[in-house]
């Protein structure tokens, strides 16, 4: 099982418009000051993270843009974050299927033009 690609919108740095990672063959993250790379880290550490305390979403985690005036301010803020996997070692025809988790084996996408991220909304 590989983490393939991730999509963040409106979590942290990451504005309304969804962001794209393409995670294939990634060892690290680069960029400047501000470009989002605790921000990615912390995005899957709200969804994957052992310790509960570090899947809790904060107030923090909602993107507010700059320069938003108070009377601009909406009732609720909405973020999503997405994560996509792929299974290389179900290809072929004795594709063994223990190398899946436990807990992935009932999570099924039957139609994958259908969007279903992991939705976190929070009044503020």
């Amino acid at each position: 099982m590989q983490l393939n690609q991730l999509r963040i919108s409106n979590f942290q740095s990451f504005g309304p418009d969804a962001t794209t990672i393409d995670l294939e063959d990634i060892t690290f993250l680069i960029g400047p000051n501000g470009a989002g790379k605790t921000a990615v880290l912390q995005a899957l550490s709200r969804m994957f993270a052992f310790d509960p305390s570090l899947r809790r979403v904060k107030q923090s985690d909602f993107h507010i843009p700059l320069g938003e005036v108070a009377a601009d301010v909406p009732d609720e803020r909405v973020f999503w974050i997405e994560a996509r996997f792929i299974y290389p070692e179900l290809e072929g025809d004795d594709a063994a299927y223990d190398t899946i988790p436990p807990n992935f084996k009932h999570m099924r996408i039957s139609d994958e033009d259908v969007a279903s991220p992991l939705s976190l909304v929070q009044g503020l």
